[in-house]
């Protein structure tokens, strides 16, 4: 008799221990994180950080806007080869791509002291133009400094003075300066009679 009533507290005392770790277990694990937070996502196919129309992509530096009009593709791809924008191009039913014939930041306001690499410099790039009905966007990258070693003029990559050492961000500095004489240089080159927004 002794037996059988020890064995059942027994039995009882594991059921209730058991459920007592069931309900630490549920108090403790973590709630479900909401469909619409916002979450670090590495550099794949995504933007890490991005300002003035730039941003890093696949460790990439690319300069992108979206551009409203009322005008037709052809309308827009004739004016960008009349415009000699660039130095050759291929052209598909939705898009338009190619090297950007050599250019220049005249005209764009900047200071010489804040951006010594804009500063009498030519830049080479390669350019793709999506077309949507009613607007237009443009990805700039391969962006390069021509001449900045005046004694052999070869090319130095744009990237190189953009980035952080780990590729993940951009230098505040060439946000503050920078960036945004490149973003008006480029803006300025694509627009066709256009409002620009960030909606594609």
């Amino acid at each position: 008799m002794k037996t059988t009533v020890l064995l059942a507290a027994l039995a009882f005392g594991t059921v209730l221990s058991a459920f007592g770790q069931k309900e630490k277990k549920d108090d403790v694990y973590p709630a479900p994180v909401p469909e619409n937070k916002e979450r670090f996502v590495p550099a794949s196919g995504k933007a890490l950080d991005e300002s003035g129309g730039f941003k890093i992509v696949n460790y990439e530096l690319i300069w992108q806007k979206v551009f409203d009009t009322g005008a037709s593709k052809e309308s827009i791809e004739h004016y960008f080869r009349r415009a000699g924008i660039f130095k050759q191009v291929e052209t598909a039913p939705a898009e338009l791509r190619g090297f950007l014939s050599a250019f220049d930041a005249k005209g764009a306001e900047f200071s010489n002291i804040l951006t010594p690499y804009t500063r009498s410099t030519l830049f080479s790039a390669f350019a793709l133009v999506d077309f949507k009905e009613g607007h237009y966007r443009v990805t700039v990258k391969k962006i390069m400094i021509m001449n900045y070693y005046e004694k052999n003029n070869a090319k130095i990559s744009y990237a190189e003075f953009a980035f952080k050492n780990n590729q993940y961000e951009l230098k505040p500095s060439f946000l503050r300066n920078e960036a945004k004489v490149m973003d008006e240089v480029l803006t300025r080159m694509f627009s066709f009679n256009t409002t620009e927004n960030d909606n594609w």
